[in-house]
């Protein structure tokens, strides 16, 4: 019973975990097919990208899409017919996402440039081009390329993106050549702002915006939709770049997930192991419970033979003691006749005698009856105990046999459904059967049809040998024909090459043509000892190399002409030394009166600051002192309460007030009798535009001050208003006051505040 209940719990733990287990292989069955899935995919985006990449690789390599002359150039390079270093600008620059557009209207069509490494090497490929009638092309030798001078300031201005040069990436020996294509390009976010840059920027500078408009120096504007291939070459090398990463990317993506996949198979297998062994387990424990029913059915059996071996003893047992109780009654009757028998007569010796005898024969009867129900007294004790125990086990037979009973019925259900299965299975399998027959039949068929072409094939391959060896034989004698052909063109060619070297040979030593030659009847008698002496003679004349009859006059004029040109060199450089020095004295003067200016203007500047701002400090500093005509300005200022700091992170009215205290003390250094300005006063608050009005007042004694605003502070300060009004739509009207005391300009000033005018002029 123990062994059973052990293999019931063993059976009833495997049926509690083979639903997990069955899981846990579904989860990993399901992780296997997505990576399977994910595999294909990357398998076919992989693909995908790899074939586009190929193919933009064989684009750059042969530079489809550029000029005919580009194309040209950059094969012989290639092929090694054309020395030097030479790359197209496209090529060497990498442009980051999202400035494809302003890059390529700042190019042009220098995109397609030719960068050459020296001078010598863009004349090789011109003459290259020209010889080959091969098309034009553009080349920036980076030995012979001058940059811009001076650099672009004001990178911080709103809107702005970045210097051209700055923005795209490139080898640093193409450095030369980018800067002068890039090197002056302003790249801004938007027109409006472009616009208010290149009204600022001085010097030649072109600003082009994201979305591709232009602002060239001049002020002209293009723009709009722009249709080419250059924005394709431009991003050609981008694209490629980005593919190889995602490629690499896609790479390892793939990596992991076959590793996914290998942990997933590897799981898959030790999950279906673990469900293998357990349903060996469960068949094994189903055998050893079978085992286990069969002994219990024998220990039934053996139960009840014990059964009725003990109902047959106690039966024996019943009839012993019945027996011997019968005996002792005898006895009993006995002993009663004997003791009457004593005292009738002694006559009855004999009987008594043979009473005694018959008693004492009882007895030993009695003693052997009496040994004998001893022993089976203990029999029966033992037979009891074992019938006691054997109950006991009957008892747990019999519960074990109930339970084993249930599942016994469980598995004859299943027998049922697997036999059911199983009769489904046989209706299959006939019919797979007569699917057997019929595509034996079907074989055997196709056998016969196969033996047939079989022979038919044997009979077209005995031909086809015959064919092929006949074919050989005509190819043999072809190609002997051939070669033959061929070594009579050879021969051909060499008699031609010997004709003409014979013909020029005649033409040049003998002065008649190979027609002249052959058209004489006989050849001509030469004496002996005339070839060698020819041979002598023009060994000399060849010795003796070209005469040139007019070297004389040649000389003479070659003569006078390098003394006119040595005497001009002289004058040059007398003139190149006089004008060094009247540069140097210049220069000198230049910085003299450039330094002085300079401190004063800071001295003056300080003043003027101090004044409008009501206290603080300025600092005038030169970007680069050792180049004084090219150095730029910078400008620092503590205004009262803060720190010292850059003229471009203060504020719009701070800047403005700056402005103005640098523009009056250039006018105190250097006075202007006429000073024009442009609502300079716009970003200024009240208490500023009236330090600022009062200021200008001072200077309006020896300066005239034309200023155009729409403050009336302003205004109020003014001596003369212009300005211009629209009484009526569409019809304009100007006008002007002279102020002579205060309260006319306060009161022109509201009035002129209150109309719908244009920006006011005062004087």
């Amino acid at each position: 019973r123990a062994k059973l209940e052990e293999i019931h719990a063993r059976i009833d733990d495997r049926r509690n975990l083979l639903p997990e287990m069955v899981k846990r292989r579904n989860q990993y069955q399901a992780v296997l097919s997505e990576c399977i899935r994910r595999l294909d995919q990357l398998g076919r985006v992989y693909a995908e990208k790899a074939s586009r990449l190929e193919t933009l690789r064989e684009l750059a390599e042969t530079h489809e899409g550029f000029f005919e002359g580009v194309r040209a150039v950059m094969s012989a390079h290639k092929k090694g017919v054309l020395k030097g270093d030479y790359a197209v600008v496209a090529d060497v620059i990498s442009v980051p996402k999202g400035l494809e557009v302003s890059i390529e209207c700042a190019l042009g069509s220098s995109v397609q440039d030719i960068i050459s490494d020296t001078t010598e090497s863009a004349k090789s490929a011109i003459r290259f081009l020209r010889e080959n009638r091969a098309g034009r092309a553009t080349f920036l030798p980076l030995d012979g390329l001058r940059s811009h001078s001076g650099k672009v300031s004001d990178l911080n201005a709103s809107g702005v993106v970045g210097l051209g040069s700055e923005l795209v990436s490139f080898d640093a020996r193409y450095e030369r050549a980018i800067q002068v294509l890039l090197g002056r390009v302003v790249i801004v976010d938007g027109i409006d702002n472009a616009v208010a840059y290149s009204r600022k920027a001085s010097g030649w500078i072109r600003v082009v915006t994201l979305d591709g408009e232009v602002i060239v120096p001049t002020g002209a504007i293009s723009g709009g939709i722009r249709s080419g291939r250059a924005n394709n070459l431009l991003s050609r090398r981008q694209e490629i770049e980005s593919l190889e990463k995602e490629l690499s990317q896609l790479e390892s993506e793939r990596c992991s997930v076959e590793s996914e996949r290998q942990s997933a198979v590897a799981d898959l297998e030790k999950v279906s192991l673990e469900i293998e062994s357990l349903e060996n387990a469960d068949a094994e424990d189903k055998l050893l419970m079978v085992e286990a029913e069969r002994q219990a059915s024998f220990a039934e059996q053996e139960c009840r033979r014990i059964r009725s071996e003990i109902d047959v003893v106690s039966a024996e047992i019943e009839d012993v003691v019945a027996s011997l109780k019968k005996e002792l009654a005898a006895a009993e009757l006995l002993s009663d006749e004997v003791s009457k028998a004593s005292v009738e007569n002694t006559t009855l010796d004999d009987i008594v005698a043979e009473a005694q005898a018959r008693l004492e024969k009882l007895t030993k009867e009695r003693s052997t009856l009496n040994e004998e129900l001893m022993e089976l007294s203990v029999t029966l004790a033992a037979v009891r105990e074992r019938r006691a125990g054997l109950e006991q086990s009957i008892v747990q037979l019999e519960s074990s046999i109930a339970d084993m009973k249930l599942r016994r019925a469980a598995g004859m259900e299943e027998m049922e459904r697997q036999s059911a299965a199983s009769s489904a299975n046989a209706g299959e399998r006939s019919e797979l059967v007569q699917r057997l027959s019929s595509e034996e039949s079907a074989l055997a068929e196709a056998q016969s049809k196969l033996n047939h072409l079989t022979e038919k094939r044997v009979d077209v391959s005995g031909r086809y040998t015959a064919i092929d060896l006949e074919l050989k034989k005509l190819n043999h004698a072809r190609a002997e024909a051939s070669e033959s052909i061929r070594s009579c063109d050879v021969k051909e060619a060499r008699l031609e090459v010997q004709i003409a070297q014979v013909a020029e040979r005649l033409q040049e030593e003998y002065g008649i043509s190979a027609e002249e030659a052959l058209a004489r009847d006989e050849p001509a008698e030469v004496e002996r000892g005339t070839a060698t002496e020819v041979a002598r003679l023009r060994r000399e004349i060849r010795a003796m190399g070209i005469v040139n009859t007019g070297a004389v006059q040649e000389y003479q004029r070659i003569s006078e002409r390098y003394e006119f040109l040595v005497s001009q060199r002289a004058d040059l450089e007398d003139a190149r030394a006089k004008l060094q020095e009247g540069i140097q004295e210049i220069d000198k003067s230049t910085r003299d009166l450039f330094m002085n200016t300079f401190r004063v203007v800071s001295e003056h500047f300080d003043t003027m600051f101090k004044r409008l701002f009501g206290g603080g400090s300025t600092e005038l500093t030169l970007t680069d002192p050792s180049n004084l005509t090219e150095t730029g300005v910078e400008v620092s200022v503590q205004i009262p309460g803060k720190r010292l700091q850059n003229l471009m992170l203060l504020s719009g009215g701070e800047r403005a007030l700056t402005a103005v205290a640098l523009l009056f003390a250039l006018l105190m250094a250097r006075p202007s009798p006429f000073v024009l300005l442009d609502e300079v006063d716009a970003p200024l608050d009240d208490a500023n535009i009236e330090r600022f009005a009062d200021v200008l007042k001072e200077f309006a004694g020896d300066t005239q001050f034309v200023v155009i605003t729409h403050n009336r502070a302003t205004m109020e300060a003014a001596n003369t208003l212009y300005g211009v009004t629209m009484e009526e739509p569409g019809v304009s009207k100007l006008i002007s006051v002279r102020l002579t005391d205060e309260s006319e300009r306060r009161r022109v000033g509201a009035e002129v505040i209150a109309s719908d005018s244009e920006p006011v002029g005062v004087s």
